[in-house]
């Protein structure tokens, strides 16, 4: 009965579980900011194309996977789930162990949130990415219809209490100034008010060497948060491998 009356030491109990509940990203510091990616968040990553967002998701996905011994899900609306499967597998050989499904056939909440249904209890879910929604459902512009996927997508982590990570891109706003890592203001107009009313927090990923010929940390990428419900922000600085792509502390 959702109208009825709660006490508040059950309700302290209740929140007392969401704040223990969630995920690690697996990166010491990142972590050290979020504490956990909580179960019922709304986490954006976002960067201009070729930052490495989807594998740096992926890095997290392995991660909780690992760790928990739970299921991750995979959303893929830009690459295939070979593409995805593969590339999992050039990050963690024996990735076939590990409880992982993929879907890169539902472009809706609606179709997600379906086909969660057949996963019992998912440590996380990634959606990748978010500009590739389908709109058609919604009556609204554009704009308005992205803010009703993100809160359609906040409800989903709220109601199968899972933290859910929303792969983005960047608009080239920052690409016009000398200063290129992005700012706040650097989501699209169209992704902006979504965000900003529903994430639980926003992180950025940049590489200087992407842009700057003379930048000698080629092998650094800086993840940005710029919002976190749950803690600081600030920038966190990895090891990046080029040619695996994949990503490490730096200790």
């Amino acid at each position: 009965m959702k109208n009825r009356l709660e006490h508040i030491s059950r309700i302290i109990e209740d929140s007392r579980a969401v704040m223990e509940s969630g995920i690690l990203s697996g990166f010491n510091n990142l972590d050290d900011m979020f504490g956990k990616f909580k179960s019922g968040n709304l986490i954006v990553i976002a960067s201009r194309p070729g930052m490495g967002k989807t594998d740096f998701s992926l890095a997290i996905a392995l991660n909780a996977v690992k760790v928990s011994g739970k299921s991750v899900v995979i959303f893929t609306l830009d690459k295939s789930k070979q593409q995805i499967a593969l590339e999992l597998q050039a990050l963690e050989p024996e990735i076939s162990l590990y409880d992982i499904y993929i879907n890169d056939s539902a472009t809706s909440v609606g179709q997600m949130k379906k086909a969660l249904t057949e996963i019992k209890n998912p440590c996380l879910v990634i959606i990748d990415y978010f500009q590739l929604f389908s709109t058609e459902e919604y009556t609204q512009k554009r704009k308005s219809a992205y803010k009703c996927i993100a809160r359609d997508i906040k409800q989903m982590a709220a109601e199968l209490y899972v933290p859910i990570i929303v792969i983005s891109q960047v608009s080239r706003s920052c690409e016009t100034r000398s200063q290129k890592r992005p700012r706040h203001s650097d989501l699209s107009k169209a992704t902006y008010g979504a965000f900003d009313n529903y994430s639980d927090a926003i992180v950025f990923l940049y590489r200087d060497s992407y842009y700057n010929i003379e930048c000698i940390d080629t092998d650094k990428i800086e993840c940005i948060v710029v919002k976190n419900r749950n803690g600081e922000v600030g920038t966190v600085t990895l090891h990046w491998d080029s040619e695996s792509l994949s990503f490490k502390n730096i200790c």
